[in-house]
């Protein structure tokens, strides 16, 4: 519907979309999945959307990614004590975390989670910049994606480099 290109992932056969509730869909499904992606639409308040950041969701979605899965999640510029809660319930649910930038533009972060080691392959993500497809996407999202550096930027660090920080801040529950 916002992308005239969206048929390019849609249709691989590799993929799936669900227009459904995820907490509840996770609760019932056992097939498990590679990449859970969760973009809740703002504000926090809104019905459902806070149930989407809470600890016991991010362990549900940890359950059922499958070996080597991630779980992506974004957090757009919330107020910081209520988007330091959502990164504690987060960071405290992996292993494997690591913190990025939604963009230089006040867009949020994004945070990726994962049972595996999140390894930073440079030479293989470089490759990928330069792909046609993944340069265009880049490139509509921000004009100054037109350099690697520009996409390095982003990466704020793995999710222990915020531990100290978030030492007194309550973790999102469902109680």
């Amino acid at each position: 519907y916002f992308y005239p290109d969206a048929y390019l992932c849609t249709s691989d056969p590799r993929a799936s979309r669900l227009a459904n509730d995820g907490r509840n869909h996770l609760l019932r499904e056992r097939e498990g999945y590679d990449v859970i992606i969760v973009d809740p639409s703002p504000p926090l308040y809104a019905a459902g959307t806070v149930n989407l950041y809470s600890q016991d969701f991010f362990l549900l979605a940890r359950r059922r990614l499958r070996a080597g899965g991630i779980l992506a999640v974004w957090i757009p510029d919330y107020p910081e004590s209520e988007f330091l809660m959502i990164m504690k319930s987060f960071l405290g649910s992996f292993p494997h975390t690591q913190v990025w930038r939604g963009d230089n533009i006040e867009r949020g972060v994004i945070l990726l989670g994962s049972d595996s080691p999140l390894v930073l392959n440079r030479a293989r993500i470089a490759q990928r910049l330069r792909s046609p497809e993944v340069r265009k996407d880049l490139l509509e999202f921000n004009a100054r994606f037109a350099t690697e550096s520009a996409f390095w930027s982003l990466y704020l660090g793995p999710g222990e480099r915020f531990q100290s920080m978030l030492a007194d801040v309550r973790v999102i529950s469902d109680d």
